[in-house]
């Protein structure tokens, strides 16, 4: 129990640090519902390595970046915009995966603590992925940080100053796509995406000031993480669900109090 508490723990300091940070970025480029398809389509993903017998992880996170990249793609074509292509992907991935899950009628897999997350499917080396990943994603948004800025506030001006946005972009969707994947066992399909939207949205909350809201933002992260993983673990209670039940209350109580 000792090991399952402290594994949570580390895994948490990450994902809280990097949700926080990554929340900015969804809300100033409004893709708040990306992170939504995204999400859902590794429903897909862990359905396709159940039916082939693959790594689960592995096999999420390439069907989660084919996704993004196909979302992102459509819409720099000006095909079809960005609510609409993550709706279809949205729709298609979730059918895509019951369909696998029924070729795969004699499973032996609990797909509940995938979809809603569970504390005791954490091993050591998911720790150590979300470790890895954290880092490694931590260290793009770092290096790239001015650009990424620069055209989430302006994007058309971003454009004319000869900055490949279609590259930059693809950088955001690998990030928002690999941290996904990385903590769905922990957080669960269904509920991960409400990390990358509720810090962002929390910290807009207070200020306009977008160097002042990673703070609030990643503050707001590790907050609920670590007080809704404290409820749940006392209370017994489904980890994921906890911590995005206990931000939404955080959020909608600050939002009734600071703006009336």
């Amino acid at each position: 129990m000792i090991t399952i508490f402290s594994n949570t723990l580390i895994a948490g300091i990450f994902l809280s640090l990097i949700f926080g940070i990554v929340s900015i970025f969804v809300i100033l480029r409004k893709l708040s519902f990306l992170g939504v398809g995204i999400s859902h389509s590794a429903f897909a993903g862990v359905a396709l390595a159940l039916l082939l017998g693959t790594n689960i992880m592995l096999t999420t996170a390439i069907l989660c970046i084919l996704v993004a990249f196909l979302i992102g793609k459509t819409t720099n074509m000006g095909k079809i915009d960005y609510d609409n292509s993550i709706g279809l992907f949205f729709s298609f991935t979730m059918a895509l995966g019951a369909v696998f899950i029924y070729l795969k009628k004699d499973y032996n897999f609990d797909l509940m603590s995938y979809m809603f997350g569970s504390v005791l499917s954490l091993t050591i080396n998911d720790i150590y992925v979300i470790v890895v990943t954290s880092i490694l994603s931590l260290s793009l948004l770092y290096l790239f940080f001015k650009e990424f800025i620069f055209i989430a506030f302006d994007e058309e001006v971003a454009k004319i100053s000869r900055i490949n946005v279609s590259f930059y972009d693809s950088i955001l969707l690998l990030i928002i796509s690999v941290i996904i994947v990385v903590s769905i066992k922990l957080i669960g399909i269904i509920l991960v995406s409400a990390l990358l939207i509720l810090p962002g949205t929390f910290a807009f909350l207070f200020c306009n000031d977008y160097k002042k809201a990673f703070f609030i933002s990643v503050f707001y992260s590790f907050f609920i993480y670590f007080v809704g993983f404290l409820i749940s673990w006392y209370l017994d209670m489904p980890t994921g669900s906890t911590i995005v039940c206990f931000g939404g209350i955080v959020y909608f109580v600050c939002l009734g109090l600071f703006k009336k």
